[in-house]
């Protein structure tokens, strides 16, 4: 919490709500129930750069504002609550620690069954009153194949922030 005092940490927080905001209008549709979207990376990003307090003010705060920009349907605060652990556990999985193969495969495999999976169905199942296990069964195939999609996006993202950090360094060290 002691990071938001910093003025460079709160300024790339709020560029990093702004983002995942903007970012979470957008997808591509795949099929009818499938869709490729973009927000995570900028949950990955507020994570993996500041850790998981940031990554869940981020995820938090980008659902709400990106809710009060375009509403569809009622509030449902589950969902705000799945971003944030989302935020979280990219933190928890991705501050301080190398970019790797490896990590990324665990960290999108994670989030998916956690937040993906498991709490988007509970949210949909109390939200609008679905059974738990047969949404959960329909929802499965689809994150099956969002895996994969996710996890290279997620690789291609990390690996060129860590270029983006590289090289600011070295701009700095001159």
């Amino acid at each position: 919490m002691s990071q938001l005092k910093n003025v460079r940490v709160l300024t790339f927080t709020g560029m990093l709500i702004a983002l995942a905001a903007v970012l979470s209008f957008f997808s591509i549709p795949v099929t009818s129930i499938i869709e490729i979207r973009f927000k995570f990376i900028a949950l990955a990003f507020a994570g993996a750069l500041f850790g998981p307090f940031i990554g869940g003010v981020v995820g938090g705060a980008a659902d709400i504002i990106g809710y009060l920009i375009k509403p569809t349907g009622p509030f449902m605060p589950g969902f705000t609550l799945t971003a944030v652990v989302a935020g979280v556990l990219y933190g928890l999985l991705l501050y301080k620690k190398p970019v790797t193969l490896k990590r990324i495969i665990v960290v999108s495999l994670i989030v998916t069954l956690v937040t993906g999976t498991f709490l988007n169905t509970v949210n949909l199942s109390i939200g609008y009153g679905l059974p738990f296990v047969p949404t959960l069964i329909a929802r499965i195939p689809s994150e099956c194949i969002m895996y994969p999609i996710n996890t290279a996006m997620l690789w291609i993202s990390m690996k060129a922030l860590e270029q983006v950090r590289r090289h600011t360094a070295q701009t700095v060290a001159q």
